[in-house]
Parts: structure tokens; C-alpha cells; sequence
């Protein structure tokens, strides 16, 4: 048998209600961008971009970013009280759901970031898999998480895990900039109350977690520093961002997208 060369074909794009190239999803952005320099990929995945003080954590392609959407729009529906009704069978559901698209995004665990390896240990099968790509891929997930695991007292979250949480969600409502993310937020506010009868399970799930690699470093405090959606470390963008070195950003040049 002879080698051949050949091409995947596709129908054309007119034929689609709603079509989008990885061409058009990065045009629609409208967002400026840094410029890459290098990758490194030792102890996770690191982008070094020019001008910037620190390494950026993590490698988010659209494709990446646009399947973990999708799984995050399922994790949230989880986030119900009548979900665990019936537990077992509406996470299974869930995992079949979210992992379909995420799973040719799966890294290998020495790839990830510190805090999805965290994530990862979670005794929950799949769903932490799942999880844990979610805050991987979502870096403002990621870092508002990092945020309030930095305000975190352990000691308090073993000895009373709904006081603990409460707190650090009363901190996220405050921190968060946004007015849709924040009802969000106060929609978890049930499950603190849950906590009460299930402690036992949860400092169960908890139990192999190492809190301070889900803290932030020095390249993570660098990074959110030059965010202006959430009020990291209880101030503003102004605060945090003053003194520092910012990478130039630039427009994308709508013919030098391929």
C-alpha cells in the first residue's frame, strides 16, 4: 500500500447558522494581545511574553477555552441542592456531558497548573478531572479561586468548614466586579449551609489537598495585578497595577490571522 497525501473535507461555511473559524472567534475578541516569545514546559506549561516581568501559567487555545465553556455551563447547572437527590446518577450525567468535549484537551497531570493538580486529588473520579480542566483552561476562575484560597485559614476550614466558607464566599461577592458572577455567587451561599450535616464527607474530599499550591506565587500576583474584573487581594486595579512593568499590548492585524 502507497502513501498518500490527502485533506480532511468539510462543507463549506455558508451552510452553517452560526460559523466561526478560529480566525473569527480571535478577531471577535477584540482584545489586544501580548506577543509570545517562548514556551516552556517544565514543571507545568509557562508562556513568556515580551516585556512581561514573570512567565503566564497555563496554555488556553480557543478550542480549549470554547469546550470548557461548555462543560462550565454544566458544572454550574450541578450547583443545585435537587441535584443531589440523586447524586450518583446526575453526576454521571454530568461526566458524560462535560468530558465529551474536554477530552482531547486532557493534559497530562505534570502539565498542568499548580492549582488543577490540586483539584485533580479530589476523590470524586471524573468530575474532579473535569474540574480540575475547568479552572486549567478559565484563568479568571482560576484566579479569583487563588485569590480566596490566599485568604484562607486550613485550620479554621477543618475545624468549622461552613464559618470558613461563608467567609471566604462573603470575600468573593465583595472582590467581584461583576454584577451577573456576583448573584452567581450568592446563589452558593446554600451550600455553606450543607456543610452541617455533611462536614465529615467534605474534610473527607479535602483530606490530600495541599492549600498552598492553590495559593498565588510571585508570577500569579504579577499577572491578576493587570486585571481590572475582580478586586484581588481586597484592591483595585489601580492599586495593584501601580509600579509595575506592563507587557506592550497590540491590536490583532485582521490579515495575519490564519
Amino acid at each position: 500500500m502507497t502513501k498518500q497525501d490527502f485533506s480532511v473535507v468539510e462543507p463549506e461555511p455558508y451552510v452553517y447558522r452560526a460559523y466561526k473559524t478560529r480566525r473569527d472567534v480571535m478577531l471577535s475578541e477584540g482584545n489586544p494581545i501580548h506577543v509570545l516569545e517562548r514556551i516552556d514546559y517544565s514543571n507545568g506549561i509557562k508562556l513568556y511574553y515580551q516585556g512581561a516581568t514573570y512567565p503566564c501559567k497555563g496554555f488556553p487555545t480557543p478550542e480549549a477555552v470554547f469546550n470548557t465553556n461548555i462543560a462550565k455551563r454544566a458544572f454550574l447547572m450541578m450547583l443545585n441542592p435537587f441535584m443531589l437527590i440523586n447524586w450518583k446518577k446526575n453526576k454521571a450525567r454530568f461526566e458524560r456531558c462535560a468530558s465529551y468535549g474536554l477530552q482531547p484537551h486532557y493534559l497530562d497531570i505534570n502539565y498542568m497548573t499548580p492549582m488543577a493538580r490540586e483539584i485533580n486529588k479530589l476523590p470524586l473520579g471524573e468530575t474532579a478531572n473535569i474540574m480540575a480542566h475547568i479552572f486549567e483552561y478559565d484563568d479568571a476562575y482560576r484566579y479569583r479561586l487563588q485569590d480566596l484560597m490566599s485568604e484562607l485559614d486550613v485550620k479554621q476550614l477543618r475545624k468549622n468548614p461552613r464559618k470558613e466558607c461563608k467567609h471566604l464566599l462573603k470575600l468573593a461577592i465583595k472582590r467581584e466586579r461583576s454584577p451577573a458572577v456576583k448573584d452567581k455567587l450568592k446563589r452558593l451561599r446554600i451550600f455553606a449551609w450543607l456543610l452541617i450535616p455533611f462536614k465529615s464527607y467534605f474534610l473527607k474530599l479535602i483530606k490530600d489537598i495541599d492549600f498552598d499550591n492553590m495559593k498565588f506565587d510571585e508570577a500569579d500576583r504579577y499577572w491578576v495585578s493587570l486585571r481590572g474584573d475582580y478586586d484581588f487581594f481586597g484592591k483595585t486595579y489601580e492599586e495593584n497595577s501601580k509600579g509595575l512593568e506592563k507587557p506592550p499590548q497590540y491590536l490583532i492585524n485582521p490579515e495575519s490571522v490564519v
